[in-house]
């Protein structure tokens, strides 16, 4: 993929996977652990990827370093020991460890985002006004209705970087975001709103890969 290499990544995966029966870092997607698929996808367009754990963070760690042969950016893991308190404490220890300006925020539990829409999002940002300060990915969700729905993941700029890092309470990330200009950017990949949280999700994108290798 041809980027300068501007962008920093947070993928969030500190949670303890309450909602399914193992951990799912580890879950295993056709032959390789879930983790492995959004962290390739990031690590090809972000030149320092910060994976934020909390729950099982030796585990996560081995993950990440053992498949280390899969990705191609400057790879750390950090705890977030106050993980238990929500997300947006995971977002602003990753957010701390980043190199540069532009971030974008992703989910572990979220396999099928696809690179091309990573570049979607950055020749969306680089394009536009530099008023916008966080850009969304977004997805026709009815035709009929012509409603969109936004998701992962978000690409924030420097203000906001800077803004996260300043916060000391324990907010929601969403009423961070709210405080600066956004637009959504229109892509067509199915893969920003699908996230594995429960075993009929896991199970679900065991048969979506089977579909997409098949297709």
């Amino acid at each position: 993929m041809n980027t300068d290499k501007k962008y920093s990544g947070i993928l969030l995966a500190a949670g303890n996977s309450s909602r399914m029966s193992s951990w799912k870092p580890a879950a295993i997607l056709e032959d390789k652990p879930l983790l492995t698929y959004s962290l390739k996808t990031i690590s090809d367009v972000c030149s320092d990827v910060v994976v934020v754990g909390g729950y099982n963070i030796r585990e996560l760690t081995s993950l990440v370093n053992d498949n280390a042969d899969c990705f191609h950016s400057n790879i750390t893991c950090v705890e977030n020991k106050n993980y238990e308190s929500g997300m947006f404490s995971s977002v602003k220890t990753g957010i701390s460890h980043t190199r540069s300006d532009n971030v974008f925020i992703a989910l572990a539990d979220m396999p099928f985002i696809s690179a091309v829409t990573y570049q979607q999002l950055i020749d969306f940002s680089e394009s536009g006004p530099q008023s916008d300060e966080v850009i969304y990915p977004a997805i026709i969700n009815s035709v009929a209705s012509n409603k969109i729905k936004k998701g992962h993941p978000i690409l924030i700029k420097k203000r906001v970087k800077e803004r996260i890092i300043r916060e000391t309470k324990d907010v929601i990330l969403r009423d961070i975001l709210k405080e600066f200009e956004g637009r959504e950017c229109l892509v067509s990949d199915t893969g920003i709103v699908f996230d594995i949280d429960t075993e009929d999700d896991y199970e679900r994108a065991k048969n979506y890969y089977s579909y997409l290798k098949n297709k």
